[in-house]
């Protein structure tokens, strides 16, 4: 996690201007390297390991995603608004992963959320408008 956040300040330090090549790769880690070992960590090790000493389903799906979460606001500083919609997301991946015992599955899901929410984001700059040359327009 610590080179994952290394890498991520380093790109958003290196320049506000729109770099399209850092933005591709950026996009592209982003979507299939981070959400497969996130993933790998969260549902195929941590959850499992939480499932089998917490037998109580509710309770140990809540907790998985929980520090599925509090991960994000540690690592990436996000908002806690953020935490809260990531946790939703680790309930729903968590229950996923609980019903279907494929990791493969939950990866896919998770990549392609990455890809609405986050890879979109260094791939066409939602939100980030201001910083492209020459577009002073927000977006519709």
């Amino acid at each position: 996690m610590f080179i994952i956040t290394a890498f991520y300040n380093h790109l958003e330090k290196e320049t506000t201007e729109w770099n399209v090549k850092r933005d591709a790769i950026w996009a592209l880690y982003f979507i299939f390297v981070n959400a497969f070992f996130e993933e790998l960590f969260y549902r195929g090790w941590m959850q499992t390991i939480i499932f089998s000493h917490i037998p109580f389903f509710p309770a140990n799906l809540l907790l998985s995603a929980f520090i599925f979460g509090i991960q994000h606001r540690l690592f990436f500083g996000s908002s806690v608004r953020n935490c809260v919609f990531y946790g939703v997301g680790g309930i729903f991946l968590g229950f996923v992963f609980y019903t279907s015992g494929n990791l493969m599955e939950v990866w896919t899901i998770h990549a392609f959320a990455d890809l609405g929410l986050g890879g979109g984001k260094y791939l066409f700059h939602w939100g980030e408008w201001k910083d492209i040359p020459g577009k002073n327009i927000e977006p519709t």
